[in-house]
């Protein structure tokens, strides 16, 4: 009835694990708690700089195949207008 999992176990063993070997290494050391902050801010940044540009060249991609389809559909439409026309003209010499 709502969102949540009834029973997250998998996900709680896996944030578990990696909580119980980051305990285990950095062991109340500022140093080593600062480098791991460092490292998420690197990631942070990275990701915060990735997604846009990933974005941009995604929207190019379906702008391009977008084009190229709207030129097929485009070509189709012509030839569905002229085969059609030849039809009225054939049925149209055909009634006479």
């Amino acid at each position: 009835s709502n969102s949540f999992e009834n029973q997250p176990t998998a996900l709680l063993a896996v944030f578990s694990a990696i909580s119980f070997v980051l305990s285990l290494w950095l062991r109340g050391r500022f140093w080593r708690y600062a480098t791991i902050l460092g490292f998420e801010g690197i990631i942070a940044i990275l990701v915060v700089m990735a997604f846009p540009i990933m974005e941009m060249i995604l929207e190019s991609i379906v702008d391009e195949k977008m084009r190229k389809v709207g030129e097929k559909i485009r070509a189709h439409d012509v030839r569905m207008k002229e085969m059609l026309k030849r039809k009225k003209q054939e049925s149209g010499s055909d009634s006479r």
